[in-house]
């Protein structure tokens, strides 16, 4: 899970910061593409919920209203996940 933050606390496109960030991603990503029940869920990019300041307290705390969609999220990723029942 990569957690939400506000859109300021992102690095800059073509940065070195940016290109580390995305190292890092593809290291988890490819790590977890060896792993069939597990998932990546990436909040942490630029997009309308990233852009709303209020939805966060500051740069990488956020509130209630988005901790409740980056959970539910989650446990769709979680249902989707599991083995069908036989």
């Amino acid at each position: 899970m990569r957690p939400p933050v506000y859109h300021a606390a992102l690095p800059r496109p073509g940065s070195p910061r940016a290109a580390a960030e995305a190292a890092c991603a593809a290291a988890i990503d490819g790590a977890l593409a060896t792993h069939p029940m597990s998932a990546v869920l990436d909040w942490r990019r630029d997009g309308a919920a990233a852009r709303d300041g209020d939805l966060f307290f500051d740069r990488s705390h956020y509130r209630h209203p988005l901790a409740r969609r980056v959970a539910e999220d989650i446990a769709a990723a979680i249902v989707r996940l599991r083995p069908p029942k036989e």
